[in-house]
């Protein structure tokens, strides 16, 4: 992994470059069995607005494989998931979700920011990039970003206070009866928690506790509707992909307290 002034958003763009370069092949191969188009107009036919860019790309590499990015996975799988993909992902249609994981995930890296990524966020989106690249048969690539995962530093561990400093030991005059030392209390689960607010079209995730998910009240609207909780931004965030039919948009609203 390149040396960094952010090393999780360095490592989560390294996890990208491989994923990229392994599934580019992986669609074009299978986009070739589309019936009646050759590879160039069964890409752009699926691309909608980015069809420009794509044609602009190809005209530039004149390669269909090199003109792809992970912006434009999750359109062609989705766009051909009947005709091919399906029998390609035994029909599980979690993939669809997870590739508009990481295509956010390549968003969040390709912004300028001027703090590091999440360390948990990152480890749980490069997980899902060696998830889907374990699906596609690519396993050196999947053990490749696997570690990049295990080299992501783990945050210190908190100072248990329960436990006594040390201190010189004198002999007391007169000793006197022995005690067991204090038990450490366990230390109490976190309360951190995620919802997802969905219209039909939208959602919006809420990190908990949530003040808008703990007073929430009927929507006279049918498709307005809370999920969760959940224990993770990772799970939230599919969720709320799989209720905008990954059509709509996905936000992330401030913390509700």
């Amino acid at each position: 992994m390149t040396e960094s002034l952010y090393p999780n958003k360095q490592a989560l763009h390294d996890a990208l470059d491989i994923f990229r370069y392994a599934m580019r092949p992986f669609i074009v191969r299978c986009l070739n069995r589309v019936k009646g188009k050759n590879i160039e107009e069964a890409i752009k036919g699926k691309l909608g607005g980015r069809g420009k860019y794509f044609s602009d790309d190809l005209r530039r590499t004149g390669s269909a494989e090199e003109s792809i990015d992970i912006n434009d996975f999750p359109k062609l799988v989705d766009g051909y998931w009947n005709d091919i993909f399906s029998q390609e992902f035994w029909n599980d249609e979690i993939v669809k979700n997870m590739l508009w994981m990481i295509r956010d995930a390549r968003n969040k890296a390709a912004h300028p920011s001027q703090s590091d990524l999440d360390i948990e966020d990152v480890r749980s989106r490069v997980t899902v990039i060696a998830d889907l690249l374990g699906r596609i048969n690519e396993s050196d690539s999947k053990q490749a970003v696997e570690r990049i995962r295990d080299r992501l530093s783990s945050p210190p561990p908190l100072r248990d206070t329960t436990t006594r400093p040390l201190t010189r030991f004198t002999e007391p005059a007169s000793r006197p009866p022995q005690q067991d030392p204090p038990v450490p209390s366990a230390p109490s689960p976190s309360r951190e928690k995620f919802y997802v607010y969905t219209d039909g079209s939208n959602s919006k995730i809420h990190k908990g506790p949530c003040y808008h998910y703990e007073n929430r009240k009927p929507d006279p609207l049918p498709d307005n509707w809370w999920h969760g909780p959940y224990s993770s931004e990772a799970e939230a965030e599919a969720k709320a992909w799989d209720a905008t039919q990954n059509r709509g948009r996905v936000t992330f609203a401030e913390r509700c307290r």
